[in-house]
């Protein structure tokens, strides 16, 4: 861009010397002018400096369009995961009830010399490997839904 300046003075000079005799003579000077400075290489650099500028324009904004949707992807897939391990802990509570109804059966029919012992100790497996799955589902569902709010934006890691 020009730059523009205006300019405004006065110059009194004494005596001139350079006179031989010397001229007792006092000039009064008053001056007003405008300044206009512009770069001619302006007229060539400009053209490609714009240029160059609106790809790096585009080139932000299609990053930001990219970030926007990974950050909008990002919280569906943990919505979806939070939602999914409430069905993950129906499916674990039905488990547990039918591997707690099966050591039943099978520790009434040990009571009756019906069964061997490893047949309840396998029952007995099989129902304690259902309640730590059950535990497990209920984990989950904490684990998703902080997962869910960092995803968000609700919740950061960063040490304060």
């Amino acid at each position: 861009m020009p730059k523009i300046s205006l300019i405004a003075g006065d110059n009194l000079n004494g005596p001139i010397t350079y006179e031989i005799p010397v001229l007792d003579n006092n000039i009064n000077v008053w001056y007003v002018g405008v300044g206009l400075k512009f770069s001619l290489g302006n007229l060539y650099k400009t053209p490609k400096e714009v240029s160059r500028l609106r790809i790096s324009l585009g080139q932000a904004r299609f990053e930001l369009d990219s970030s926007q949707e990974q950050v909008t992807l990002g919280v569906r897939e943990a919505y979806t995961r939070y939602l999914d391990s409430f069905e993950l802990l129906k499916t674990q509570e039905k488990s547990l009830q039918l591997a707690n109804q099966n050591y039943e059966v099978i520790a009434n029919r040990y009571a009756n010399d019906l069964v061997l012992v490893t047949d309840l100790v396998d029952a007995d497996n099989l129902r304690l490997s259902a309640e730590v799955q059950y535990v497990n589902a209920q984990i989950n569902i904490i684990y998703n839904y902080y997962r869910l709010l960092y995803a968000a934006g609700a919740i950061n890691t960063t040490n304060k």
